[in-house]
C-alpha cells in the first residue's frame, strides 16, 4: 500500500483507506476444524476433479447449495400449477 493508505478489519470486512477512496472488501470465509471421512474426502475430490481439500469442500458446498436451489425452485413451479383459488376466495 502507499504510504498514506492503511487498511482495518471490523465485523468481518475489511476496509482500505487509498488516498481520498474507501474500498471495502467483503470476505466470506471461515476457518471450521472437522472430522472428515478420508474415503469420502477422496471420492468426492475424484468425482469433483479438485486438486485440494480446500477445492474439494467448497465445490462441493455449491454443488450441494445449487440442488437445493433447484429442488426449491421446481417445489415452487409445482406449486404454480395447481390452480389454487384466487387468494380473495380461499377464505370464504
Amino acid at each position: 500500500m502507499s504510504p498514506n493508505a492503511w487498511s482495518l478489519t471490523t465485523k468481518g470486512r475489511r476496509l482500505i483507506y487509498i488516498g481520498v477512496r474507501w474500498y471495502i472488501l467483503s470476505v466470506a470465509m471461515a476457518k471450521h476444524l472437522v472430522d472428515i471421512d478420508e474415503q469420502a474426502l477422496r471420492d468426492a475430490r475424484a468425482r469433483l476433479g479438485a486438486g485440494t481439500l480446500k477445492e474439494t469442500v467448497n465445490r462441493a458446498l455449491r454443488l450441494a447449495a445449487d440442488d437445493r436451489g433447484a429442488t426449491v425452485k421446481k417445489r415452487l413451479d409445482a406449486l404454480a400449477r395447481t390452480g389454487l383459488a384466487p387468494r380473495e376466495q380461499a377464505w370464504r
